[in-house]
């Protein structure tokens, strides 16, 4: 179930409801959004395929470029060979490798929606490979400090912070420092 919410020249707005929908994006970034009921794509440049089920739950899988999904001001960025899951009413789901291993993906699933915590979190760690560093940037914001130095220790065995980025800016999330390590993420990201 799709409809058609309107366009302009910014931007071209859709809302699927429940279903699949298959996009491949030549614009602008910013430009092709889709709404669901828990959360909002919006195209970075991509393809990607979004499937919503009946309750309102949706998974987004990333074959080319980059999307962004947002909801409640958190946004995840979203690269080729990641996937994403969303669920109705909960906050929004922080992206993984289509090659994480089960038992990483079940505990990330657990942190994200099911209140899993410092627990679901350690085996996320103790289970992590370098397919994973996505899923490790964007834990950083996401964990409690206590919790931070330990995601930033396990990013850092892959891919070292720039030398403008140091531990005590991470831990104060410092915006322009994260994004600056980001990139670095992003970089390894396309090396594997």
């Amino acid at each position: 179930r799709v409809k058609f919410i309107g366009t302009t020249k910014a931007q071209h707005r859709l809302s699927l409801e429940r279903g699949q929908l298959h996009a491949r994006i030549a614009a602008p970034p910013r430009l092709f959004i889709v709404d669901t009921p828990s959360a909002v794509a919006v195209d970075l440049g991509c393809e990607y395929t979004l499937d919503v089920d009946t309750a309102g739950n949706s998974k987004l899988h990333v074959t080319s470029g980059f999307v962004a999904l947002e909801r409640g001001g958190r946004e995840s960025i979203v690269p080729a060979g990641a996937m994403c899951l969303t669920r109705k009413g909960k906050r929004l789901g922080t992206p993984f490798s289509a090659e994480s291993s089960e038992k990483f993906r079940a505990a990330l699933e657990q942190f994200d929606f099911a209140a899993g915590g410092a627990r679901a979190l350690q085996i996320v760690l103790d289970s992590r490979n370098s397919y994973d560093i996505i899923t490790l940037w964007h834990l950083l914001p996401r964990v409690s400090l206590a919790d931070r130095t330990k995601v930033f220790d396990a990013l850092a065995a892959y891919v070292q912070p720039p030398a403008s980025v140091t531990r005590d800016g991470v831990m104060k999330l410092n915006k322009v420092m994260l994004a600056e390590w980001r990139e670095s993420v992003e970089a390894a990201w396309w090396e594997q």
